[in-house]
């Protein structure tokens, strides 16, 4: 009998699982290297451009089937889509094409890892993980290039555990959508990945950043995983699988227990009467905090509409996501902090990463240079939404009902 194997990773999306592995290898394709003779080098920057639209295609694939899915999700895939036809990338592979006379596979790696090691130095972990969304759509291009799907060939089996040493976005959101997958498991990765932020909000447990976990475990491997803990053995003896699925029987069990008292008002011993909303950055969360029983969302965190692109997002994007956020929760209360930029939040080629300012100051100031007032397309929506920060006269939450922000 196989001993167990006991890893350990971050716990990025609680609760607990025992499942058959799923191995799920998307592993870095390895380019082809050649130089080009000078009449070679204008078909190649041609085929550089098929490539990126036969790759922009994929994606667009994608997003018309997340139809119906939170917006969040098919965000996700436009930002890809910009940075596969983000100047800096395209401009940067065809350069070297010329240049160094390479074939488009190698200069469009050589563009992505430049582009890529700008993240290192950055200390924020949320930005520091968007290096791997280059990543992803630099190798999107690469096998676009070398004739391959970017897309998976195989579904997991219900009831599997995916291994992997990393999942890009699109991969993340075509598995975890269907429900049928028990947890996730991966090399790569932390709280701040996208696998993470999708786990988490449609409440699938996942374990990231385990070692070697993608050479260790073998197809249909059995697997236990702790999602609260970080915890993670291959081959569970028969106590390890009772300790795994007792920990799942708990954690479900204390979810039905809070979820039964949901109804109940929250209110102190000496009779006080609290409001509890739940604070989100994606409306993948809204089916979890009505379950829990949330009256409301007490902060929507709208930088997440500006990280990860070099664009400003335009006031109808503002208004379909805000649209969105009220229709998903009618007749309750949401508040939304409007421009909650600059210090460890900056948009993509922006600024630097500065020592953490005032934080509500940051929006004042932000706010104040802007000519549009982007709270007019929550505005639009309907409902109750309230802007922590008015951008439209640059005062706090206190004083914008006298100016619209609160409808």
């Amino acid at each position: 009998m196989t001993r167990p194997i006991k890893l350990i990773g971050v716990g990025a999306s609680p609760g607990a699982a025992v499942g058959h592995a799923f191995l799920l290898d998307r592993r870095r394709v390895q380019e082809p290297r050649r130089h080009l003779k000078a009449e070679e080098i204008l078909p190649e920057i041609q085929r550089l451009h098929e490539a990126v639209r036969k790759a922009d295609q994929e994606l667009e694939d994608i997003r018309t089937k997340l139809v119906g899915q939170p917006q969040e999700h098919v965000l996700i895939i436009e930002a890809h889509r910009l940075m596969l036809t983000d100047p800096t990338l395209l401009k940067g592979s065809e350069r070297l094409i010329r240049s160094d006379q390479v074939n488009a596979e190698w200069a469009v790696r050589r563009t992505i890892r430049q582009i890529a090691g700008a993240f290192d130095n950055i200390d924020d972990p949320y930005l520091r993980e968007r290096k791997s969304d280059v990543e992803f759509v630099g190798d999107r291009l690469v096998r676009a290039l070398m004739g391959q799907s970017g897309e998976l060939m195989e579904q997991p089996p219900i009831g599997a555990i995916i291994v992997a040493s990393d999942l890009s976005p699109s991969d993340a959101m075509t598995l975890l959508h269907g429900h049928n997958i028990a947890g996730i498991v991966t090399t790569e990765g932390s709280r701040t990945s996208h696998t993470a932020i999708v786990a988490r909000a449609l409440e699938v447990p996942a374990v990231l950043g385990v070692q070697n976990v993608a050479e260790i475990v073998g197809k249909d491997d059995l697997i236990a995983l702790d999602g609260s803990a970080g915890v993670v053995v291959v081959h569970p003896s028969d106590a390890d699988k009772r300790a795994f699925l007792d920990a799942r029987r708990r954690y479900l069990q204390e979810e039905e227990e809070a979820i039964a008292t949901r109804a109940l008002k929250a209110t102190t011993t000496d009779g006080f009467e609290i409001c509890l909303r739940a604070n989100i950055e994606l409306i993948e969360e809204i089916p979890s905090i009505l379950a829990h029983g949330a009256d409301g969302v007490g902060l929507y965190r709208t930088e997440f509409l500006y990280l990860n692109r070099r664009d400003v997002p335009t006031e109808e994007e503002h208004y379909n996501v805000y649209k969105n956020l009220l229709q998903a929760l009618p007749g309750k209360q949401v508040t939304v902090r409007t421009f909650d930029l600059g210090g460890e939040k900056v948009m993509l080629g922006r600024a630097r990463p500065e020592a953490n300012p005032s934080l509500g100051l940051r929006a004042i100031r932000y706010s104040s240079r802007t000519r549009r007032c982007s709270s007019r397309s929550s505005a639009r929506s309907g409902g109750r939404a309230c802007m922590g920060t008015c951008a439209s006269c640059s005062r706090s939450s206190a004083a914008s009902a006298s100016c619209g922000a609160r409808i």
